[in-house]
């Protein structure tokens, strides 16, 4: 008798569908362009035979997705795609989600704040999310050096203005290295690290 449990068992899991995959992009990319996220839900699709790829579009288009990513406030982001998760009925026995950059960072936000009314969240993958935040400005080699400073210093003045903060700007990523309990204080509390 347990010989047949176990073989039907073993039937039961080679048949089953496998697990849905959610996918958030990036600033400045979209969910479905061929050339970026689209090419990789293909191919998601295509190893995987029978998988559900949901690659989350922020909007009603492609152009309000790829805005979205600059101006929409991330809090709004992460409500929108709570609802967006907990309505997909090909969700419901649960999915892996992927986020890139900035996507990573909005799916623990999803985790977090309603992961509690979402189905089974089996496995978040983060590349390229900046959960500690970002620090000045990356990548400053094209500027001289003393350029850089001078960027940087604005960049970490303006990010905790507390109007740049609950605006839709993307300063909500900043984090001042040298000052590291100034992201804390109680009337930045909108900011999304």
């Amino acid at each position: 008798m347990s010989k047949w449990l176990v073989i039907l068992l073993l039937f039961k899991y080679i048949l089953a569908d496998p697990t849905p995959i959610v996918l958030w992009h990036g600033m400045g990319d979209t969910c479905c362009v061929d050339f970026s996220l689209g090419s990789f839900k293909i191919f998601l699709e295509k190893e995987i035979p029978g998988v559900y790829v949901l690659s989350l579009q922020i909007g009603n288009s492609t152009i309000e997705d790829f805005e979205n990513g600059y101006f929409m406030h991330p809090n709004k982001q992460v409500q929108y795609v709570c609802q967006v998760l907990a309505n997909d009925p090909k969700l419901a026995d649960g999915f892996n989600a992927i986020g890139f950059s900035q996507g990573a960072q909005f799916l623990r936000g999803v985790v977090e704040r309603c992961g509690h009314k979402l189905p089974a969240i089996k496995s978040l993958i983060s590349l390229g999310g900046q959960h500690q935040g970002v620090y000045g400005l990356p990548h400053c080699g094209a500027l001289q050096h003393a350029s850089c400073d001078y960027v940087r210093k604005m960049l970490n003045y303006a990010a905790y203005y507390s109007m740049r903060q609950t605006s839709k700007w993307p300063l909500k990523f900043a984090k001042n290295n040298e000052e590291t309990t100034v992201h804390r204080q109680p009337n930045l509390q909108t900011h999304f690290l």
